[in-house]
């Protein structure tokens, strides 16, 4: 129940493309800047950008915390 699968450390990548899609988020709401007020622009382009920070910190602890244990 210990060990760690094998697979998980590679499954970290998912939160770096959660990363990725949330800034590409934040890149595509900019272009709607005629579209929408710019409450409701600054909004979306904040929370795309918290979210983007929180799925890279996530996969930033994924990965250290998964880390193989290399031992000679």
């Amino acid at each position: 129940m210990e060990s760690k699968p094998a697979w998980a450390y590679n499954w970290c990548y998912f939160f770096a493309g959660m990363g990725i899609v949330s800034l590409i988020t934040a890149v595509l709401g900019l272009t709607l800047y005629k579209k929408l007020e710019t409450p409701l622009l600054v909004a979306s382009l904040l929370a795309a950008l918290i979210q983007a920070a929180t799925a890279f910190t996530l996969f930033y602890m994924c990965r250290s915390s998964l880390r193989p244990d290399i031992s000679y």
